[in-house]
């Protein structure tokens, strides 16, 4: 599932794609725990199975490879992707600020006193509208960083550190 987001530079923000790329995570974890037990064959043709020497063997070969492709990209990236959709609302914010007030520049030269008045209370009224809906979106960032943390603890530690029924060189 990495490979394909990072080439195709999709966005999965579907909890489903969330749940499967952990499971594969603790599928690669698993392995890394068993690696760190099984036998192997040494130079010499014979089978190596003091547990020192296989340990000290997988550290030094594919170690550092599986660990890599353990670590859970797709949570880290989901709090970068809360950052930059923040930012996004934010500009387009700001952009709507400067359109409003280019409009009201226009309209303050050709009008009268009344009319003045009347945008006047227009305004208040979208200020207090758009502080709303910042408010808003603020909850739902919060909202979003909530449940991303409340799945993290919630499944983390189920995933990672499940009971194993194998008896191995331990």
């Amino acid at each position: 599932m990495v490979p394909y987001n990072v080439s195709f530079k999709t966005k999965q923000n579907n909890i489903a794609w969330l749940v499967l790329d952990s499971v594969v995570d603790v599928i690669f974890l698993v392995d890394i725990v068993l690696n760190f037990h099984t036998t192997f064959v040494g130079p010499g043709g014979e089978v190596i199975s003091d547990p020192k020497l296989i340990r000290m063997n997988y550290l030094k070969t594919w170690f550092v490879i599986d660990l890599l492709s353990c670590l859970p990209y797709d949570i880290i990236n989901a709090f970068e992707n809360v950052d930059e959709e923040k930012d996004r609302r934010k500009g387009e914010l700001e952009e709507e600020q400067e359109e409003g007030e280019q409009e009201e520049e226009e309209q303050e030269e050709g009008e009268q006193e009344e009319e003045e008045e009347q945008e006047e209370g227009e305004q208040e009224e979208e200020e207090q509208e758009e502080e709303e809906q910042e408010e808003e979106e603020e909850q739902e960032e919060e909202e979003h960083k909530d449940k991303l943390a409340a799945f993290r603890v919630k499944y983390s530690s189920q995933l990672i550190f499940p009971k194993l029924n194998v008896e191995f060189l331990f």
